[in-house]
Parts: C-alpha cells; sequence; structure tokens
C-alpha cells in the first residue's frame, strides 16, 4: 500500500469526498456539495482524505475545539 496516502482535503477533493458519500447514503449531492465547501473554509474543521492511486477512497473530518487550559 506504497500508493496511499493521507492528507488534508482541499476544495479539488470535494467530488472524491461525494463519491465516498454516493457510495454509502447521500441522497442530496448539491446540498453535500455545498456544505463540503463551507466546511473547508472553517477554521478549525480539518477534512483528511485517503487517497489511493489519486482517487479519494475515504476520508474523516473532525473539528478542534479550543482547549479548556489556554489563556
Amino acid at each position: 500500500m506504497k500508493d496511499l496516502v493521507i492528507r488534508e482535503a482541499i476544495d479539488k477533493d470535494v467530488n472524491g469526498i461525494i463519491e465516498v458519500l454516493k457510495s454509502i447514503y447521500l441522497k442530496d449531492e448539491e446540498w453535500a456539495r455545498r456544505a463540503l465547501r463551507k466546511l473547508l473554509a472553517t477554521e478549525n474543521y480539518i477534512i483528511l482524505v485517503a487517497e489511493l492511486n489519486g482517487a479519494v477512497i475515504g476520508f474523516i473530518d473532525y473539528y478542534v475545539l479550543p482547549s479548556v487550559w489556554e489563556k
């Protein structure tokens, strides 16, 4: 699996993420496209994609909250 890459998603990955979602349950592709573009522009919201041979095959997303320990 030397061709497997995990990296932060960028705008060009939206179509690949949509394809992954369609294979699972996606019913409203246009809504998902708008939501993904908005999320990619949101501070502290991260989407990582798994890419194999140049194609997005999976993703994970998370939101980084400020620490309660920060001053």
